[in-house]
């Protein structure tokens, strides 16, 4: 009511101001007249609108009525003119309050707007369909995914409704559900919901066009989510040609299409081959968007964990920290953002590695918690928490029974969230496994292992660093079980192959000759023992020497 007495006040104040100018412009002939700016909420652009944006409350339904003049209406046809033009003021009132983040106050006003719209028009009308969806953003943005999707489904079947099921409108309906989908953790029913839009867009434009382009980017990303690899990067690359043939490397798209390209291959274990794409992608973007944008944050996080995977720790450590700063200075309450925390947790782990146990510890509790309130139960972030802190108790404190109670909820969240031959799986099994010849059961511990290494072998290939490090694995338990030359063979061939594909520096590297050296010393080898303690020592202390002395 509010609003709609504020909506006749600026009108009559708008008529007067027309009238003057009408006075005005007959008395001397201007060129250029600025009519007064329209302070209307119907002006304001949400870009989430199956309708116009914007349109004047006459053309709300859309009827002969709207064209007739009130003298000529019957009293029914008035009664539905009036109460449209108030469903048309209600519905830009949510939106300005959509846009100003009152998502609660916005919810009930948009409710009555939808009652009456249901009461005047067809479900399937543009108009019908634009309030549901804003309800649906609403409630996204409050972070209860399970009413976003009841209102975002709800949309999509009017849609279809009204303009077929391979329409791009249907396809824009259908990525918000995924993206909700996605918000939930629901990864799998997301790829669904992604494919349709694939292959809905290919019906209607052909694989060659940027708005297929822009489908296959997002279906990549989410399979590399998934630890489908291969499919990853068929996508990004079918996005990279489209955009880099429209666009050049002019655009953001293009930039995010080798960021996707990128992610791929860091899935695939081709380190060295996505390194140059991260540091393409991320100048591209901050040169489009800024030196604030999250889509630079992102790259930002990936480049600095490819950074740590290749051993190149210091740098990783900064890039974590220029991507925390630019995420915590985007939000209100970084508390409540979910790449907030993730690069709390990042950096957490890391502190990890570098021997900063305890506080690292205890801040991966923090985000473990502030997680719990803000995700659902089965969100894979919850589960990453849970295996950080489980790796901490397993690796670092031999608190084994904490260890275990936390990887039992790992696997429920990834059974849950992905398919069974994820790579998370895998490395939660490795983790497993280690638990297992930590206690003695080392049946279990090589039941997990040969698990592991056929996923690996079926999903990856041998040349993966994930493979590797699993083989390792099988190395230290043929040492625990006295299988020395079995064990001997394992360490030789794989830091041979460890060396060649990353590089003698690395860590794994470093970590891999310390399992060699303990066999030389179980062995009593002690030339041996000593010439790769020594390689080893000295990697590690190359590699932790310059970021230990900048910890506080």
């Amino acid at each position: 009511k509010h609003a709609i007495d504020e909506e006749e006040r600026l009108e009559a104040e708008r008529a007067e101001e027309d009238e003057r100018a009408m006075a005005d412009s007959n008395e001397e002939e201007s060129v250029g007249f600025d009519a007064p700016e329209d302070t209307r909420g119907s002006n304001i652009n949400v870009n989430i609108q199956i309708g116009g944006d914007g349109e004047d409350p006459d053309e709300e339904g859309e009827d002969e009525e709207d064209s007739m003049d009130e003298d000529d209406m019957t009293p029914e046809q008035l009664q539905a003119k009036k109460a449209l033009e108030a469903a048309f003021y209600l519905y830009n009132r949510g939106k300005e309050l959509h846009l100003s983040e009152q998502y609660e106050k916005a919810i009930p006003i948009l409710d009555e707007c939808k009652y009456t719209r249901d009461m005047h028009m067809e479900h399937d009308h543009p108009k019908a369909i634009e309030v549901l969806l804003l309800i649906a953003e609403n409630y996204s943005k409050l972070r209860r995914f399970d009413h976003a999707h009841e209102y975002f489904q709800l949309c999509c079947d009017c849609t279809v409704s009204k303009y077929e099921y391979n329409s791009q409108q249907t396809s824009d309906i259908i990525f918000h559900i995924a993206k909700n989908y996605q918000n939930m953790g629901k990864y799998l029913d997301a790829n669904d919901s992604l494919m349709e839009i694939v292959e809905i867009r290919i019906e209607l434009y052909g694989d060659a066009h940027v708005l297929s382009a822009n489908a296959f980017y997002y279906y990549s990303l989410n399979l590399g989510t998934l630890g489908k690899c291969q499919d990853a990067k068929y996508n990004a690359d079918r996005a990279h040609a489209i955009f880099h043939k429209a666009y050049g490397n002019k655009k953001i798209e293009t930039a995010n299409a080798i960021f996707a390209k990128a992610e791929a291959m860091t899935s695939l274990g081709k380190l060295h081959e996505a390194k140059p794409l991260y540091e393409q992608s991320t100048a591209m973007r901050r040169n489009l968007l800024g030196s604030l944008s999250p889509e630079l944050a992102i790259s930002l996080k990936c480049n600095g964990r490819l950074l740590i995977k290749l051993g190149h720790i210091e740098e990783g450590q900064v890039f974590f920290k220029k991507a925390l700063d630019i995420f915590t200075q985007g939000t209100k309450e970084p508390d409540s953002d979910v790449n907030v925390l993730e690069m709390r947790q990042e950096v957490a782990q890391l502190d990890c590695v570098l021997g900063f146990t305890v506080d690292a510890l205890r801040e991966m509790y923090k985000v473990l918690l502030l997680r719990l309130k803000l995700l659902a139960p089965e969100h894979y972030h919850i589960g990453d928490s849970y295996k950080a802190i489980g790796d901490v108790y397993n690796y670092l404190l031999g608190k084994y029974t904490l260890a275990q109670s936390l990887y039992n909820k790992v696997f429920d969240i990834q059974y849950h969230s992905f398919e069974d031959s994820h790579t998370k799986i895998i490395d939660s099994l490795v983790s497993q496994a280690e638990l297992y010849r930590n206690i003695g059961q080392m049946e279990s511990a090589r039941s997990q292992l040969d698990k592991a290494i056929e996923m690996i072998r079926n999903i990856l290939s041998k040349d993966h660093p994930l493979y590797y490090t699993t083989m390792i694995r099988l190395a230290d338990w043929h040492v625990a079980n006295f299988n020395n030359e079995d064990a001997a063979t394992i360490y030789r061939r794989v830091i041979k192959a460890q060396k060649k594909l990353l590089g003698t520096d690395h860590i794994d590297v470093a970590f891999s000759l310390n399992s060699q050296a303990e066999l030389y010393r179980k062995l009593g080898k002690w030339k041996q023992y000593l010439e790769v303690s020594e390689e080893s020592i000295g990697r590690l202390t190359g590699l932790y020497r310059n970021v230990c002395v900048t910890r506080p």
